[in-house]
Protein backbone atom coordinates (compact mmCIF):
# COMPACT_ATOMS: atom_id res chain seq x y z
CA UNK A 1 0.00 0.00 0.00
CA UNK A 2 2.96 2.40 0.91
CA UNK A 3 4.19 1.73 -2.50
CA UNK A 4 1.31 1.92 -4.41
CA UNK A 5 0.90 5.44 -2.38
CA UNK A 6 4.02 6.87 -3.68
CA UNK A 7 3.43 5.93 -6.99
CA UNK A 8 -0.06 7.54 -7.23
CA UNK A 9 0.96 10.61 -5.20
CA UNK A 10 4.66 10.96 -5.59
CA UNK A 11 5.99 9.43 -8.81
CA UNK A 12 5.56 11.48 -12.41
CA UNK A 13 3.20 9.34 -14.51
CA UNK A 14 4.81 8.29 -17.74
CA UNK A 15 2.56 7.14 -21.39
CA UNK A 16 3.94 3.75 -22.23
CA UNK A 17 3.38 2.96 -25.69
CA UNK A 18 3.00 -0.25 -27.89
CA UNK A 19 5.62 0.14 -30.56
CA UNK A 20 4.89 3.23 -32.30
CA UNK A 21 4.91 6.31 -30.57
CA UNK A 22 5.16 10.21 -30.88
CA UNK A 23 7.73 12.03 -28.76
CA UNK A 24 9.90 15.14 -29.08
CA UNK A 25 9.16 16.11 -32.40
CA UNK A 26 9.30 12.52 -33.83
CA UNK A 27 7.39 9.33 -35.37
CA UNK A 28 9.69 6.54 -32.83
CA UNK A 29 8.97 2.85 -33.91
CA UNK A 30 10.34 0.67 -31.34
CA UNK A 31 12.29 -2.37 -32.28
CA UNK A 32 11.48 -4.90 -29.39
CA UNK A 33 14.97 -4.23 -27.25
CA UNK A 34 16.66 -1.13 -25.83
CA UNK A 35 16.36 0.93 -29.27
CA UNK A 36 14.07 2.80 -31.34
CA UNK A 37 13.55 3.97 -34.69
CA UNK A 38 14.14 8.02 -34.75
CA UNK A 39 11.91 9.08 -37.50
CA UNK A 40 11.85 12.75 -38.89
CA UNK A 41 11.28 14.66 -42.22
CA UNK A 42 14.92 14.39 -42.93
CA UNK A 43 15.48 10.63 -42.06
CA UNK A 44 15.28 8.27 -39.46
CA UNK A 45 18.40 6.93 -36.89
CA UNK A 46 18.37 3.99 -34.78
CA UNK A 47 19.30 5.28 -31.03
CA UNK A 48 18.59 4.14 -27.66
CA UNK A 49 14.51 4.63 -26.96
CA UNK A 50 14.26 7.64 -24.52
CA UNK A 51 10.25 6.74 -23.55
CA UNK A 52 9.01 3.67 -22.56
CA UNK A 53 7.62 0.73 -24.62
CA UNK A 54 5.09 -1.75 -23.20
CA UNK A 55 6.83 -5.54 -23.88
CA UNK A 56 4.82 -8.79 -24.16
CA UNK A 57 5.83 -11.94 -24.41
CA UNK A 58 5.09 -12.96 -28.04
CA UNK A 59 6.65 -9.52 -29.18
CA UNK A 60 9.95 -9.71 -31.10
CA UNK A 61 13.13 -8.08 -31.85
CA UNK A 62 12.83 -6.35 -35.58
CA UNK A 63 15.48 -6.96 -37.59
CA UNK A 64 17.67 -3.46 -38.67
CA UNK A 65 16.55 -1.98 -41.52
CA UNK A 66 18.53 -0.70 -44.35
CA UNK A 67 17.77 2.72 -45.81
CA UNK A 68 17.55 2.91 -49.67
CA UNK A 69 15.55 -0.53 -50.13
CA UNK A 70 12.54 -0.78 -52.45
CA UNK A 71 9.07 -0.98 -50.54
CA UNK A 72 7.96 -2.45 -54.01
CA UNK A 73 10.05 -5.97 -53.57
CA UNK A 74 7.51 -6.67 -50.94
CA UNK A 75 5.11 -7.56 -54.26
CA UNK A 76 7.57 -10.65 -54.73
CA UNK A 77 6.00 -12.47 -51.63
CA UNK A 78 2.38 -11.41 -51.34
CA UNK A 79 0.03 -11.83 -53.79
CA UNK A 80 -1.93 -8.59 -54.59
CA UNK A 81 -3.11 -7.01 -58.14
CA UNK A 82 -1.22 -4.65 -59.55
CA UNK A 83 -4.11 -2.09 -59.53
CA UNK A 84 -4.24 -2.36 -55.44
CA UNK A 85 -0.24 -2.15 -54.63
CA UNK A 86 0.20 1.27 -53.80
CA UNK A 87 -3.00 1.23 -51.15
CA UNK A 88 -1.32 -1.73 -49.63
CA UNK A 89 1.69 0.29 -49.39
CA UNK A 90 0.66 2.85 -47.98
CA UNK A 91 -1.58 0.68 -45.50
CA UNK A 92 1.75 -0.70 -44.38
CA UNK A 93 3.37 2.29 -43.96
CA UNK A 94 0.63 4.05 -42.40
CA UNK A 95 1.14 1.55 -39.68
CA UNK A 96 4.52 3.62 -38.48
CA UNK A 97 2.62 6.90 -37.77
CA UNK A 98 1.54 6.99 -34.18
CA UNK A 99 -1.99 8.75 -32.90
CA UNK A 100 -3.98 8.61 -36.52
CA UNK A 101 -7.30 6.95 -37.24
CA UNK A 102 -6.65 3.56 -39.37
CA UNK A 103 -8.75 2.31 -42.05
CA UNK A 104 -9.09 -1.64 -41.62
CA UNK A 105 -7.85 -3.47 -44.26
CA UNK A 106 -10.42 -6.37 -45.41
CA UNK A 107 -8.79 -8.96 -47.98
CA UNK A 108 -11.01 -11.38 -49.44
CA UNK A 109 -10.44 -14.40 -52.14
CA UNK A 110 -10.81 -18.06 -52.34
CA UNK A 111 -8.37 -20.61 -51.13
CA UNK A 112 -5.19 -20.30 -52.15
CA UNK A 113 -4.89 -16.60 -52.88
CA UNK A 114 -2.29 -16.51 -50.15
CA UNK A 115 -4.05 -14.20 -47.54
CA UNK A 116 -2.45 -15.44 -44.61
CA UNK A 117 0.74 -15.10 -46.26
CA UNK A 118 -0.01 -11.29 -47.26
CA UNK A 119 -1.02 -11.09 -43.46
CA UNK A 120 2.06 -12.63 -41.95
CA UNK A 121 4.37 -10.56 -44.09
CA UNK A 122 2.37 -7.48 -43.07
CA UNK A 123 3.08 -8.63 -39.33
CA UNK A 124 6.64 -9.01 -39.55
CA UNK A 125 6.93 -5.30 -40.75
CA UNK A 126 5.17 -3.74 -38.71
CA UNK A 127 4.57 -5.32 -35.83
CA UNK A 128 6.87 -8.65 -35.48
CA UNK A 129 5.33 -11.56 -33.11
CA UNK A 130 5.40 -15.03 -32.24
CA UNK A 131 1.67 -14.91 -32.94
CA UNK A 132 1.49 -13.37 -36.54
CA UNK A 133 -1.97 -13.96 -37.65
CA UNK A 134 -4.75 -13.77 -34.92
CA UNK A 135 -7.98 -16.22 -35.12
CA UNK A 136 -11.50 -14.97 -33.81
CA UNK A 137 -12.03 -14.21 -30.00
CA UNK A 138 -14.34 -16.41 -28.41
CA UNK A 139 -16.13 -13.28 -27.08
CA UNK A 140 -15.50 -9.37 -26.17
CA UNK A 141 -13.11 -9.72 -22.90
CA UNK A 142 -10.68 -11.69 -25.21
CA UNK A 143 -11.03 -9.48 -28.23
CA UNK A 144 -10.24 -6.45 -25.98
CA UNK A 145 -6.49 -8.21 -24.83
CA UNK A 146 -6.23 -9.33 -27.90
CA UNK A 147 -6.24 -5.63 -29.34
CA UNK A 148 -4.47 -4.24 -25.89
CA UNK A 149 -1.35 -7.27 -26.90
CA UNK A 150 -0.49 -6.15 -30.40
CA UNK A 151 -0.18 -2.46 -32.26
CA UNK A 152 -0.89 -4.66 -36.27
CA UNK A 153 -4.19 -6.66 -35.65
CA UNK A 154 -4.79 -9.48 -38.31
CA UNK A 155 -7.25 -11.47 -37.64
CA UNK A 156 -6.87 -14.44 -40.00
CA UNK A 157 -9.17 -17.23 -42.08
CA UNK A 158 -12.63 -15.39 -40.63
CA UNK A 159 -16.32 -16.93 -41.92
CA UNK A 160 -18.50 -14.34 -40.07
CA UNK A 161 -17.80 -11.78 -37.42
CA UNK A 162 -19.96 -12.23 -34.39
CA UNK A 163 -22.44 -9.23 -33.37
CA UNK A 164 -20.36 -7.96 -30.88
CA UNK A 165 -17.00 -7.29 -32.54
CA UNK A 166 -17.82 -4.70 -35.49
CA UNK A 167 -18.59 -2.27 -32.94
CA UNK A 168 -15.18 -3.07 -31.16
CA UNK A 169 -13.26 -3.13 -34.53
CA UNK A 170 -14.81 0.20 -35.61
CA UNK A 171 -13.89 1.58 -32.27
CA UNK A 172 -10.64 0.89 -31.66
CA UNK A 173 -9.88 2.03 -35.54
CA UNK A 174 -10.17 5.46 -34.85
CA UNK A 175 -9.37 5.17 -31.08
CA UNK A 176 -11.49 4.43 -28.36
CA UNK A 177 -11.65 3.54 -24.22
CA UNK A 178 -12.33 0.53 -23.33
CA UNK A 179 -12.69 -1.97 -20.40
CA UNK A 180 -12.76 -5.13 -19.03
CA UNK A 181 -13.33 -6.41 -15.43
CA UNK A 182 -10.49 -7.03 -13.60
CA UNK A 183 -9.93 -10.97 -12.58
CA UNK A 184 -11.11 -12.66 -10.00
CA UNK A 185 -13.02 -9.37 -8.96
CA UNK A 186 -16.90 -8.64 -9.24
CA UNK A 187 -16.29 -4.63 -9.56
CA UNK A 188 -12.82 -2.82 -10.23
CA UNK A 189 -12.48 -2.35 -14.15
CA UNK A 190 -9.02 -2.34 -16.00
CA UNK A 191 -9.37 0.57 -18.64
CA UNK A 192 -7.32 0.59 -21.97
CA UNK A 193 -6.97 3.04 -24.34
CA UNK A 194 -6.70 1.94 -27.53
CA UNK A 195 -5.81 2.50 -31.58
CA UNK A 196 -4.53 -0.09 -33.23
CA UNK A 197 -4.17 -1.24 -37.36
CA UNK A 198 -6.47 -3.84 -38.04
CA UNK A 199 -6.75 -6.53 -40.66
CA UNK A 200 -9.70 -8.52 -41.42
CA UNK A 201 -9.08 -11.64 -43.84
CA UNK A 202 -11.91 -14.66 -45.65
CA UNK A 203 -13.38 -16.60 -48.52
CA UNK A 204 -16.03 -13.88 -48.46
CA UNK A 205 -16.49 -10.19 -46.95
CA UNK A 206 -17.34 -10.88 -43.10
CA UNK A 207 -18.47 -7.10 -42.64
CA UNK A 208 -22.37 -6.11 -42.99
CA UNK A 209 -22.41 -3.29 -40.91
CA UNK A 210 -21.95 0.89 -42.56
CA UNK A 211 -20.26 1.53 -39.92
CA UNK A 212 -17.67 -0.47 -39.95
CA UNK A 213 -17.65 -0.39 -43.75
CA UNK A 214 -16.60 3.38 -43.77
CA UNK A 215 -13.40 2.50 -42.20
CA UNK A 216 -12.79 -0.37 -44.22
CA UNK A 217 -10.61 -0.77 -47.29
CA UNK A 218 -11.59 -3.96 -49.13
CA UNK A 219 -8.80 -5.91 -51.27
CA UNK A 220 -10.23 -8.92 -54.00
CA UNK A 221 -7.26 -10.92 -54.13
CA UNK A 222 -7.76 -14.16 -56.89
CA UNK A 223 -6.08 -17.86 -56.46
CA UNK A 224 -2.45 -17.69 -57.22
CA UNK A 225 -1.74 -19.97 -60.10
CA UNK A 226 0.01 -23.11 -59.77
CA UNK A 227 3.07 -21.94 -61.89
CA UNK A 228 3.53 -19.48 -60.01
CA UNK A 229 3.41 -21.08 -56.38
CA UNK A 230 6.11 -21.47 -53.86
CA UNK A 231 7.52 -23.30 -51.22
CA UNK A 232 7.09 -21.61 -48.12
CA UNK A 233 10.76 -22.72 -46.81
CA UNK A 234 12.28 -20.62 -49.73
CA UNK A 235 9.71 -17.93 -49.94
CA UNK A 236 10.59 -17.19 -46.17
CA UNK A 237 14.40 -17.65 -46.79
CA UNK A 238 14.04 -15.36 -50.06
CA UNK A 239 11.78 -12.54 -48.14
CA UNK A 240 14.20 -12.67 -44.67
CA UNK A 241 17.02 -12.01 -47.35
CA UNK A 242 15.13 -8.60 -48.06
CA UNK A 243 13.00 -7.73 -44.86
CA UNK A 244 15.46 -5.15 -44.09
CA UNK A 245 15.56 -2.71 -47.34
CA UNK A 246 12.07 -2.99 -47.62
CA UNK A 247 11.48 -2.16 -44.24
CA UNK A 248 14.22 0.75 -44.77
CA UNK A 249 12.30 1.62 -47.48
CA UNK A 250 9.09 1.69 -45.82
CA UNK A 251 10.85 3.76 -42.99
CA UNK A 252 12.34 6.43 -45.66
CA UNK A 253 8.74 6.62 -47.46
CA UNK A 254 7.67 7.65 -44.00
CA UNK A 255 10.23 10.39 -43.75
CA UNK A 256 9.59 11.79 -47.23
CA UNK A 257 5.33 11.86 -46.03
CA UNK A 258 6.49 13.74 -43.23
CA UNK A 259 8.07 16.79 -45.61
CA UNK A 260 5.06 16.40 -48.11
CA UNK A 261 2.17 16.31 -45.05
CA UNK A 262 1.97 19.67 -44.42
CA UNK A 263 1.47 20.89 -47.41
CA UNK A 264 -1.44 18.67 -48.39
CA UNK A 265 -4.54 20.31 -49.72
CA UNK A 266 -7.00 17.84 -50.72
CA UNK A 267 -10.64 19.07 -52.68
CA UNK A 268 -12.59 17.11 -50.28
CA UNK A 269 -12.13 14.19 -47.74
CA UNK A 270 -13.92 11.18 -46.76
CA UNK A 271 -14.79 9.81 -43.46
CA UNK A 272 -11.70 8.82 -42.44
CA UNK A 273 -9.80 12.05 -42.93
CA UNK A 274 -6.65 11.74 -41.03
CA UNK A 275 -5.82 8.79 -42.94
CA UNK A 276 -7.16 10.74 -46.38
CA UNK A 277 -4.40 13.42 -45.75
CA UNK A 278 -1.63 11.24 -44.88
CA UNK A 279 -2.78 8.35 -46.79
CA UNK A 280 -2.10 11.45 -49.52
CA UNK A 281 1.38 12.04 -48.47
CA UNK A 282 2.54 8.60 -48.29
CA UNK A 283 0.81 7.52 -51.73
CA UNK A 284 3.03 10.59 -53.27
CA UNK A 285 6.33 9.17 -51.34
CA UNK A 286 5.54 5.67 -52.57
CA UNK A 287 4.49 6.17 -55.60
CA UNK A 288 6.69 5.14 -58.59
CA UNK A 289 6.72 7.27 -61.86
CA UNK A 290 3.28 5.61 -63.84
CA UNK A 291 1.99 3.34 -61.30
CA UNK A 292 -1.44 4.26 -60.06
CA UNK A 293 -3.83 2.82 -57.69
CA UNK A 294 -7.48 2.37 -58.48
CA UNK A 295 -8.50 2.77 -54.95
CA UNK A 296 -8.56 6.11 -54.00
Amino acid sequence: KVLDGKAIFQAEEKDIRNRVAYHDGAFWFDMGDHRAVRITSVGWTIQDAPILFRRYTHQQVQVDPVSGGDPWKIFDFINVPESNRLIVLVYIASTFIPDIPRVIVHAHGSQGSGKSTLFRVIKKLADPSAVEVLIRPRDRAELIQILSHHHVCLFDNLYDLPDWMPDILAQVATGSGMTKRTLYTDDDDVIYTLLRSIGLNGINLVIDKPDLMDRTLLLPVERIEEGKRKKEVDLWREFEKERPKILGGLLDAVSRAMQIYPSVKLPFLFRMADFTSWGYALAEALRKKGVESSVT
